[in-house]
């Protein structure tokens, strides 16, 4: 059956891609996208630099809380103060440095 003028012309709009993609459309066509680098800096960060920010933010929340909560009494900022350091002093002193992994050890050992 031959094609018509009409069907030739819808075919090859069917195929016509643009030559580009938009402003918009780029950064969802991009199959290589990187991720956002503060997340490339929390997947960097060592189980020591991770252990340090969860104290310090830890250490922050309470003292913040406590002066949201209006705290008042020396004694009740001493509760606040050993509630807030407590956890990540503990946190920094006890807990221990993960082993090497095998690529570790390769790679210190190749410097």
């Amino acid at each position: 059956m031959p094609r018509g003028k009409d069907d030739a012309s819808s075919s090859s709009r069917a195929v016509a891609r643009p030559q580009s993609c938009g402003a918009i459309e780029r950064r969802t066509c991009n199959t290589e996208q990187r991720a956002p680098a503060h997340l490339l800096r929390l997947t960097s960060m060592t189980p020591s630099n991770k252990k340090q920010t969860l104290a310090v933010g830890w250490t922050l929340a309470v003292l913040i809380t406590g002066l949201v909560a209006s705290v008042g009494s020396p004694t009740s900022w001493l509760i606040v103060g050993v509630v807030a350091l407590g956890p990540s002093l503990v946190l920094l002193h006890l807990s221990r440095e993960l082993s090497q992994t095998t690529s570790q050890r390769i790679q210190e050992a190749r410097r």
